[in-house]
């Protein structure tokens, strides 16, 4: 069903997704995220002509169940898990290119050939929580940083709670990588898409790393016996 979610065993089990290597582009500028107002539709309020912008969606099949994809004319805006309502009235476009674009850096994603997402983004928040999730972004694949770090790097190192409270309303969960934050006392967490799929998220960056840890890992030196 759309809201079926894949073991790790299953999901590292299914056949490789046919594209690039792993990404390997540098983090996308953290400026990128924006507000953009298109005026794609016009609507009548109080004999007033008010101008919104239109949205398009559609959904994708992954191992966290089926999530929906919600983008602007030019900008990735939302990304819904499968519990999760909108009441915005959006057009199903799969044909959109943004969306297209999307679909596939996901899959990529979890098929362990993409580590940084390189999309336009556009998620509504206030001031302070762009500056957090922005400073989500900074968070390597594969890493985790507990709460009370975040909040440093955001510039607040007393404000955990309110930093906690700006992840819980990511719009963009995977992209923007809130699951890669933990609680220092140990745990997984809160996550807007359950804790159950911030674990599968977190175990998949770890299965995709750890051959990348093998590899790069230099042989162990031995001791010199010259004397100083």
């Amino acid at each position: 069903g759309g809201g079926e979610i894949r073991t790790l065993d299953a999901l590292t089990s299914m056949p490789p997704f046919q594209g690039g290597g792993i990404n390997r582009y540098p983090t996308p500028p953290y400026e990128c995220l924006r507000n953009i107002a298109k005026t794609s539709r016009i609507a009548q309020k109080g004999g007033r002509s008010i101008i919104y912008p239109m949205y398009y969606f559609d959904g994708v099949s992954t191992p966290l169940g089926r999530l929906h994809i919600v983008v602007s004319d030019d900008a990735l805006c939302h990304i819904y898990f499968p519990t999760e309502k909108w009441t915005e009235r959006h057009k199903r476009d799969p044909k959109h290119p943004l969306i297209i674009l999307a679909k596939t850096q996901l899959a990529e994603y979890f098929a362990g050939d993409r580590r940084i997402f390189d999309l336009p983004l556009s998620p509504e928040g206030t001031d302070f929580q762009k500056k957090v999730w922005n400073t989500l972004r900074r968070i390597p694949y594969g890493k985790t940083w507990n709460y009370a770090e975040e909040a440093k790097r955001v510039g607040k190192a007393n404000a955990s709670r309110a930093v906690g409270s700006a992840n819980g309303k990511n719009p963009l969960p995977i992209v923007i990588p809130c699951h890669r934050v933990v609680p220092k006392s140990g745990g997984f967490g809160g996550y807007s898409g359950g804790v159950h799929r911030k674990t599968l998220l977190l175990k998949l960056e770890q299965h995709y790393l750890a051959p990348t840890l093998k590899t790069s890992k230099k042989p162990t030196s031995k001791k010199s016996n010259v004397k100083k």
